[in-house]
C-alpha cells in the first residue's frame, strides 16, 4: 500500500511539472535600457542600504562587477530569443557559481544584484535558487 502511495505521489508531482507553464517575460526598450544602467554603475563598493562594507580591495572589487556585468550582457543578448524567466535563472545560477570562493558580504551583494535584475525584469521568486546557494536550503 505504501509504495501505491509514493508512486501516485511521485505521479502526481511529474504531471504538474510536465504542465508548468514557463513564465515568458515582457521585454521592451525600457526594460533594457534599465538593465543597460545597472551594467553601468559601479558595483561591490560600500552600500549602507544593504550594510555591504566594500569588497576588500579594488582589484577584487572590479573582478566581481566584471562578472556581474558580464552576467547583465549575456541576459540582454540572450532575452532576444529566449525571453524566459528559466533563462535569466539559469544564467543567474552560473554567476553565483562564481562567487563561491568569496567572502559572505560578497555572497550577499552578489544576491542583492541578482534580485535587482529579476526586479527590472518582473521575476517575482527565484524558485529558491538565491536560498539554496547562499544558505544550502529554502526558506
Amino acid at each position: 500500500m505504501k509504495a501505491k502511495s509514493v508512486f501516485i505521489l511521485f505521479s502526481v508531482f511529474l504531471f504538474a511539472a510536465c504542465f508548468r507553464r514557463e513564465q515568458v517575460l515582457e521585454i521592451d526598450v525600457n526594460t533594457v535600457k534599465d538593465l543597460k544602467a545597472f551594467r553601468n554603475t559601479e558595483k561591490f563598493n560600500p552600500d549602507n542600504d544593504t550594510l555591504y562594507p566594500g569588497a576588500p580591495s579594488e582589484i577584487i572589487r572590479f573582478k566581481l562587477e566584471s562578472k556581474v556585468n558580464i552576467t547583465v550582457d549575456r541576459i540582454i543578448i540572450g532575452l532576444e530569443k529566449n525571453p524566459t524567466k528559466s533563462f535569466v535563472l539559469n544564467e543567474l545560477k552560473l554567476l553565483l557559481s562564481g562567487f563561491s570562493e568569496y567572502d559572505s558580504e560578497e555572497r550577499d551583494q552578489v544576491c542583492f544584484y541578482c534580485e535587482y535584475i529579476m526586479d527590472i525584469l518582473g521575476i517575482e521568486s527565484s524558485d529558491g535558487i538565491l536560498n539554496r546557494w547562499r544558505y544550502g536550503k529554502n526558506y
